[in-house]
């Protein structure tokens, strides 16, 4: 059987991992900080796409890998969650660089948590007729997880809309009206697949993810315009 879950997951993959490396040649022109941050956090959503992926893509009879590469996944995700707010910090002098170190130990102390319950009450995956994996988690685990992301994705949106009314050329408002976007997309694509209960909820998810990835992908291709001297 084909599952269609993993497709979703190594496309993503595949396109954030594309994302991080023309974010790492940015950066190498401009040694721009928040690039530097922000290559780690496509590489991160990569590695997190990948984990959920690559042992079903294997073999996919194996749900005992399938279950730990979801572990795996998570620990990924929280680690684009913290690489994520280091490029809110070096963006700009506000509420998060204030507050960095409290809310790293939140971020940290919900990823051990979680991860501390998904290995505890392990569980393995529920594949359906149609080939959507239901993750089939500690409910806590899922919820915080779920929760966590979308409310980091929408301070993600927020502080990208603030920075867009920092910025005048109509192309880098559009990158940051489209990073404000990727916040908002993410954060709904992980509350419905971590806490799915039918496969339309899971399938919205994972198109969400695929959207969000296209159009970063796609926008920030558009080269910025140099100002005439």
């Amino acid at each position: 059987m084909i599952l269609i879950t993993p497709i979703f997951y190594i496309t993503g993959a595949i396109l954030s991992g594309a994302l991080a490396i023309g974010t790492y040649l940015s950066y190498r022109q401009s040694q721009n900080q928040g690039l530097w941050y922000l290559f780690w956090s496509f590489l991160f959503l990569s590695l997190h796409s990948l984990s959920l992926s690559a042992p079903s893509l294997v073999n996919s009879g194996n749900l005992t890998a399938i279950a730990l590469g979801f572990v795996l996944g998570i620990i990924f995700l929280y680690l684009l969650l913290l690489s994520a707010l280091r490029v809110e910090i070096s963006l700009q002098r506000g509420f998060m660089r204030k507050h960095s170190f409290i809310i790293n130990i939140i971020l940290v102390g919900i990823g051990f948590f979680v991860v501390w319950l998904l290995i505890s009450d392990f569980r393995l995956p529920i594949i359906s007729p149609q080939g959507i994996i239901f993750w089939n988690v500690n409910p806590i685990a899922g919820w915080l997880t779920g929760l966590t992301s979308l409310i980091y994705g929408l301070m993600w949106a927020d502080f990208f809309q603030q920075e867009k009314r920092m910025v005048s050329q109509t192309t880098s408002k559009l990158k940051m009206s489209v990073l404000s976007f990727d916040g908002i997309m993410l954060g709904i694509s992980a509350l419905l697949v971590f806490t799915s209960s039918n496969e339309i909820e899971t399938i919205i998810g994972h198109a969400l993810f695929i959207f969000a990835c296209v159009l970063t992908a796609i926008t920030l291709l558009i080269p910025d315009k140099k100002r005439s001297a």
